[in-house]
């Protein structure tokens, strides 16, 4: 019902619809919220299609995808980055399953993974898995290369978000673990940890 919508959060900040039925959405659907006298959605926005080997997926062809499976066999984590990243929103995307395992491999488990399984395992051997200081108080006052990549690429995912293009987003989440795997291999903490004096403990 109407009283059950407006409850339930109408009117919606975006409204997400197929681009095929853009002008039913756009203009007749305005329409009829404001001959109710309803509030309209503050952004209309048509999401493009999704092919599956380059072909359209249909029950005759016996190509669907279920995103169940999907979810159940790779886990969610991989297949929101996955979406997120390879189709743009807005724009028509395709699937295949080996695109999906290079790129999951590549992206998520060698880079993010990577780099939470380095920096996990050090805090684990040395410090008890619990973070000994706090990035604010990591080179004070000059800045630190790998903070403020974070705080740059954080404000360009949250930029990217209000602008409806999570796979910008995900790009410079990507752009954080690059650069902290090449800051852990320039910076070596493994061996201020074996060999090095209490301060550049500290300071690793």
């Amino acid at each position: 019902s109407l009283d059950r919508a407006v409850c339930q959060g109408w009117p919606a900040d975006v409204h997400v619809i197929g681009k095929d039925i853009l002008r039913f959405h756009a203009i007749y659907w305005p329409g009829m919220l404001m001959s109710t006298g309803l509030p309209l959605p503050k952004q209309v926005f048509g999401h493009g299609f999704l092919t599956k080997d380059g072909l359209k997926m249909g029950k005759a062809l016996g190509n669907t995808l279920d995103p169940e499976v999907l979810v159940k066999t790779y886990g969610a984590d991989a297949v929101r980055m996955y979406f997120m990243k390879e189709v743009a929103f807005g724009q028509d995307g395709n699937f295949s399953e080996q695109s999906f395992r290079d790129t999951v491999n590549a992206l998520l488990a060698n880079s993010v993974g990577n780099l939470l399984n380095r920096t996990l395992g050090l805090l684990r051997k040395n410090y008890d898995s619990v973070i000994p200081v706090s990035a604010a108080e990591v080179a004070p006052g000059r800045g630190h290369p790998l903070r403020d990549v974070c705080e740059q690429q954080t404000a360009a995912a949250a930029a990217a978000y209000s602008k409806m293009a999570p796979h910008a987003a995900v790009e410079a989440a990507l752009h954080i673990a690059m650069t902290g795997n090449q800051y852990i291999d320039q910076a070596a903490p493994w061996t201020a940890f074996k060999k090095g004096s209490e301060v550049e403990k500290q300071q690793a």
